[in-house]
């Protein structure tokens, strides 16, 4: 807690992840598709090589001044570049 006067703000830094959706059809007639989502693995050696998991808490997380980086993985690997708290909820 701050001194009388001064209060504290909280910073988020926002973190992203690279990743890909695909759906299979549900085994039983009239259900939704299940849908399955792979992302780029937290053992990746950024930018040498990539590893892919379906695992989301296994998933690279991106902070902000990696952007362009991510920008260009999701790029080469037909992927899309999400904010990883929006996924979350």
């Amino acid at each position: 807690m701050g001194a009388p006067g001064y209060f504290e703000i909280e910073v988020r830094k926002l973190q992203y992840v690279v990743c890909s959706s695909h759906m299979r059809p549900s085994k039983i007639k009239g259900e939704l598709p299940n849908v399955f989502y792979q992302y780029i693995g937290n053992d990746s050696m950024i930018p040498w090589h990539y590893t892919i998991t379906r695992n989301k808490e296994e998933a690279y997380l991106f902070d902000e001044f990696e952007l362009d980086e991510a920008k260009e993985i999701a790029s080469s690997w037909n992927m899309k570049l999400r904010n990883f708290e929006k996924m979350n909820h």
